[in-house]
């Protein structure tokens, strides 16, 4: 059974929340938790893992799984070289604060480096967007920068202010229209000794050993053992993940995770040729003088290119103040729909959106 190296890892640790957010894009919190046994069976074909991200659900509400997780890494001897985690903030965790210190020693182990800066190479995001009410997450946000400091990087996360129209954000006006479904439709690009991924960025990656096989698409193990596109569990709700046909194997199937992938590869283009399709059918869009106005109701793709930095912040709370209702203090009659702005204001509003200027990030 051939070890996988996984350049980019996100594994869905549970389905249990504390509480159920207007907008979260997953839809209804489920009493489901990843079991021990699927830990074992997906370690057990790992070889290395570059960057680990634990989402959920709430991550925090898993921290014996999350332990577990970090126990087999080092009886397996896989090694790992960055992990983020994004909590709701909703507790303040002494367990939690002592895992990720537990990590935070291992990554550093497998850097052979005692000086090595480990707020590069551990995140800690929290969420403290407006939908996180009947809480205050900036005190677990403190909390977390004051306990972390030196083991990680603890940093506010916002890009919740500006919701999908998917899972519990179906019914919040203000939500944004998804344009395309992010589906398990490309193939899983591999590097090895006998293949090169068509990837334009397959030049930063390289083989440590002769025999490894190095996946450097972003990928995701469910709660449930399915193992998919990280596209298709981070922009999807739970039961669209679930569907069979949106996940390439479970680590409990007879075949093996690398079997099952070059099976599913066999009659699937990669993401370069899709994109090529897309930029055709985006060409003939560009027609039509609905273009602009989907661009907009789109725009939460641009928000999670620009990623957890601080231009990433104004640019959300630029829209967010501009116009989307805060939860709490809106009124009906305050609620912009967002799908009933016109045409003409759609033009302006992406016109004030190119020209906005980022802050740098210090």
């Amino acid at each position: 059974m051939k070890k996988i190296t996984w350049d980019f890892l996100s594994v869905e640790l549970t389905r249990k929340c504390q509480i159920n957010c207007k907008h979260c894009f997953k839809g209804k919190c489920q009493n489901i938790t990843i079991s021990k046994e699927v830990i074992e069976k997906f370690l057990k074909q790992t070889e290395a893992i570059g960057f680990l991200h634990f989402t959920g659900g709430e991550p925090t509400l898993a921290l014996e799984e999350m332990d577990y997780f970090l126990d087999l890494l080092y009886e397996y001897r896989i090694p790992l070289f960055h992990l983020q985690i994004i909590t709701n903030g909703y507790e303040k965790s002494e367990k939690f604060v002592q895992i990720v210190k537990d990590y935070s020693e291992m990554i550093k182990l497998c850097y052979l480096d005692k000086k090595v800066d480990m707020k590069y190479y551990v995140t800690i995001g929290v969420s403290v967007d407006r939908y996180h009410v009947g809480y205050d997450p900036k005190d677990a946000l403190e909390y977390y920068k004051k306990e972390l400091k030196g083991y990680a990087k603890v940093i506010p996360m916002t890009d919740g202010n500006i919701p999908m129209k998917i899972g519990n954000g179906i019914n919040l006006p203000e939500a944004i229209l998804e344009m395309d479904k992010q589906k398990l439709d490309t193939r899983i690009e591999i590097l090895s000794k006998d293949t090169k991924p068509m990837c334009p960025h397959y030049k930063t990656y390289k083989l440590s050993l002769e025999e490894q096989v190095y996946v450097v698409c972003e990928m995701s193990l469910s709660a449930k053992g399915n193992v998919t596109l990280g596209k298709v569990s981070s922009n999807n709700e739970y039961d669209f993940e679930d569907l069979p046909n949106q996940y390439i194997c479970n680590v409990n199937d007879r075949m093996s995770i690398y079997d099952s992938i070059i099976e599913y590869n066999k009659d699937k283009k990669s993401c370069l040729e899709m994109n090529k399709e897309k930029r055709i059918r985006d060409r003939e869009r560009e027609e039509n003088p609905r273009y602009k106005a989907k661009m907009f109701k789109n725009i939460f793709n641009y928000v999670r290119i620009v990623g957890d930095s601080a231009a990433s912040e104004d640019f959300i709370t630029f829209l967010a103040n501009k116009y989307i209702s805060d939860p709490l203090e809106a009124k009906d009659k305050d609620v912009i729909n967002i799908n009933d702005i016109p045409l003409e204001d759609i033009d302006s509003i992406i016109t004030d959106v190119e020209n906005f200027e980022y802050r740098k990030e210090e």
